[in-house]
């Protein structure tokens, strides 16, 4: 019986593990630790910004913000918002990438770097197939990718594939179109959307096939787009009740 906990470096029980990502520990408890010794959890996998990003990097240190300014760099294709920056001998967040060459990290960094390369963390946990086809990824930003396609910047769950869920609950912060029922509000008139309609070939406000198929989909957008859709349809349809109604008068009046 062991005691101590276990350090890997090659392999147990014929499971070979990568001795260049860092410390493997099996703990006295059982807990599994890759990159660090001190799991908190049965497994536990501690990021390793040892990959090189495109292109020369510097800080500039100001008082609102600390930018990383870039020299053939492409930060947009290379980098998300949660990523792990080493520059130096520290590791910074990346909280906002505003183009290819200019990026924004926290904590604030304690002094200017000069010109150099940056490393960002490798996938933390990956999964492939027999074909070496990418089937599970986790990556250093946190985002799960389930299957081969890469996730769209700034996206924590892309699924290349059908989804099946009993329930998706999608909350919103922006405005819901209740507003279409103020008193103030301008509901477009019929003509104006009848125009619309033979001029796109598709309803004011909601995106057309080619932008859906070009762009993808929405959901909460487009639901939002959708109830503000339906709220003007109840009040045309009330609108036209009325003058129904008025109408009916009219002719019950011109009957007598």
């Amino acid at each position: 019986m062991v005691d101590d906990d276990i350090s890997l470096t090659a392999a147990i029980a014929g499971t070979k593990i990568s001795p260049d990502f860092g410390s493997q520990t099996i703990s006295t408890t059982g807990d599994l630790a890759v990159g660090t010794n001190s799991p908190s959890s049965k497994l536990q996998i501690q990021g390793d910004p040892t990959e090189p990003i495109t292109g020369i990097v510097s800080i500039t240190v100001s008082v609102s913000a600390n930018t990383v300014n870039g020299s053939g760099t492409v930060f947009q294709d290379q980098l998300q918002i949660g990523d792990a920056l080493k520059i130096g001998d520290n590791v910074f967040v990346i909280t906002e990438i505003a183009s290819q060459t200019s990026l924004t990290i926290s904590p604030d960094a304690m002094q200017d770097y000069l010109p150099g390369t940056a490393y960002t963390d490798r996938d933390l946990f990956k999964i492939d197939n027999g074909a070496s086809i990418p089937q599970l990824t986790v990556t250093g930003s946190g985002a799960i990718i389930i299957g081969a396609k890469p996730a769209p910047p700034g996206c924590k769950l892309a699924v290349d594939g059908d989804v099946i869920v009993e329930e998706v609950v999608v909350k919103r912060s922006d405005n819901w179109p209740d507003y279409v029922f103020d008193d103030d509000y301008s509901l477009p008139s019929l003509e104006t959307v009848e125009n619309h309609i033979k001029t796109h070939k598709h309803l004011p406000e909601i995106p057309g096939a080619k932008e859906v198929h070009e762009g993808g989909l929405s959901l909460s957008d487009m639901m939002t787009r959708q109830m503000k859709k339906i709220e003007e349809l109840t009040l045309y349809m009330i609108e036209l009740k009325k003058e129904n109604t008025e109408l009916k008068k009219r002719v019950a009046a011109l009957e007598q």
